[in-house]
C-alpha cells in the first residue's frame, strides 16, 4: 500500500503538480489518510481527544502567525508533524484490540508475491506410532505428542539433505551446521491470541522426550511472559508504525538470517532454524498450507493436520480396515530443491513416522 502511495505521489508531482512543494502533497497525502482511517473506524474528534485538541491548537497557531506575518513553511509543517503524531497516539488506542502486534505484522509484511513456492501434501498411517509415542511417554514421564515426533522427523530428514538444510545470504547458499527446527507456540495475551516462537536445536540429534521437554519448556517461557527475545520484541513492533514495519522487519530478519543477536531489540540470529513446524490438527482442522513468511527465510514449512481414521487396502488380506491417518502438508521454497527432490524427502518423512521403532527409538 505504502509503495503505491510513493508510486501516486510521483506521478502527481511529475506530471500534475510540478509546480507545488513535495513536502506539501506529502502532508495531502497524511490528510487523506488519516480521513480515511477515520471514515473505515468511523472515529470521530470526540473518541480522538488528543488529536483533536492537537488540531485545535494547530489550527489557532497557526492563525495567529498568519496575522501577525511570522507563519513560515517550517513552522506550517512543524504543526501538522505534531497533528500527525497525535492522531497516531489516539488511533493506537482506538485500535489496538483490532490492530493488534500480530495483525501489524502480517499486514505490514504480506502483500501480492510471485516468488516460487512449492505446496505438497502426504499421509502418514500412524498405526504404529500412536502406540509408539504412547509407550515414549509411560517410560519417560513426559507426554510425547504426534508434533513431537514430527519435529523429529524433520531434523533427521534435514540432516540427510544438507543442499536443503541451509540458508541463502547474498545470493549464496551455505549449509548449516544442525538441523534446527522452530515450532509456533499459541497464546493467548491482553491483546488477543497471539502466536511465539520456539526453536529445538539439533532436532535429528535429541531423543523425543529432550525435544517434548525443550518444547514445553520454552512454550511455558513464552506464554509466562519470560522469553527475552519475545517480550523485548513487543514494544517495538506494538508502537512502530506499520509503514515502517516493513523495512524494519526486513533489516531485522536480515541481520537474524547472518546469524546477528541484538538483545536489546529482541533479534536473535537464525530464530527460525532451517524449518518451521505448526499444528492444525490441535484446533480441529484437517489441514491447511501454510505461506512462507518473508522475514523467517527458512527453505522448509510444515503444517500437521488432524490425525483421523480412514479406509484403507490391508496389503496381506486385501480387504478393507480402518487406519488412523495424520496429514501433513509442505511448503517449500523453490530456490532450495526441486519437485523430485522434495519427493524424494517426503518418502523418507513418512518412512520414519510409519516405522518409528527403527528410525526414532
Amino acid at each position: 500500500m505504502w509503495r503505491d502511495a510513493v508510486l501516486v505521489l510521483v506521478a502527481v508531482k511529475v506530471l500534475l503538480l510540478p509546480q507545488v512543494d513535495t513536502l506539501a502533497l506529502v502532508c495531502g497525502m497524511l490528510a487523506f489518510y488519516m480521513l480515511v482511517h477515520m471514515y473505515m473506524s468511523k472515529a470521530t474528534l470526540l473518541s480522538l481527544p488528543t488529536f483533536a485538541a492537537a488540531t485545535v491548537v494547530a489550527i489557532a497557531t497557526a492563525t495567529y502567525m498568519h496575522s501577525t506575518d511570522q507563519l513560515t513553511a517550517c513552522w506550517g509543517y512543524g504543526l501538522f508533524a505534531a497533528v500527525v503524531v497525535a492522531f497516531r497516539f489516539d488511533t493506537h488506542r482506538h485500535w489496538r484490540k483490532f490492530h493488534n502486534t500480530r495483525r501489524k505484522l502480517m499486514v505490514s509484511t504480506w502483500r501480492s508475491t510471485a516468488e516460487g513456492s512449492i505446496y505438497g501434501f502426504t499421509e502418514v498411517d500412524a498405526t504404529r506410532l500412536m502406540p509408539f509415542l504412547k509407550e515414549q511417554s509411560d517410560k519417560s514421564g513426559t507426554k510425547i505428542t504426534i508434533t513431537h515426533a514430527v519435529i523429529k522427523a524433520i531434523g533427521l530428514v534435514l540432516k540427510k539433505t544438507p543442499e536443503v538444510n541451509g540458508r541463502l545470504v547474498f545470493g549464496r547458499y551455505y549449509p548449516a551446521d544442525t538441523a534446527d527446527v522452530s515450532c509456533l507456540v499459541a497464546m493467548q495475551g491482553k491483546e488477543g491470541f497471539d502466536l511465539g516462537l520456539t526453536k529445538v536445536p539439533d532436532a535429528d540429534l535429541k531423543p523425543l522426550p529432550d525435544v517434548a521437554k525443550c518444547l514445553r519448556r520454552n512454550a511455558g517461557s513464552l506464554r509466562g511472559g519470560k522469553d527475552h527475545y519475545h517480550e523485548a520484541r513487543k514494544p517495538l513492533l506494538s508502537w512502530v508504525p506499520a509503514f515502517l514495519l516493513e523495512p524494519l522487519v526486513v533489516i531485522t530478519g536480515w541481520l537474524a538470517a547472518l546469524g546477528i543477536t541484538i538483545r536489546s531489540i529482541g533479534v536473535q540470529g537464525h530464530p527460525f532454524g532451517t524449518a518451521i513446524i505448526t499444528s492444525v490438527g490441535m484446533l480441529g482442522l484437517d489441514m491447511c498450507f501454510v505461506p512462507h513468511p518473508p522475514f523467517a527465510r527458512v527453505p522448509l514449512l510444515a503444517m500437521v493436520g488432524k490425525l483421523q481414521d480412514k479406509p484403507c487396502i490391508d496389503k496381506a488380506t486385501g480387504g478393507v480396515v480402518s487406519r488412523p491417518f495424520i496429514p501433513v502438508t509442505f511448503t517449500v521454497d523453490h530456490r532450495f530443491l526441486d519437485g523430485q527432490q522434495g519427493a524424494v524427502m517426503a518418502e523418507h518423512f513418512k518412512q520414519i513416522l510409519e516405522d518409528p521403532q527403527t528410525h526414532m527409538a
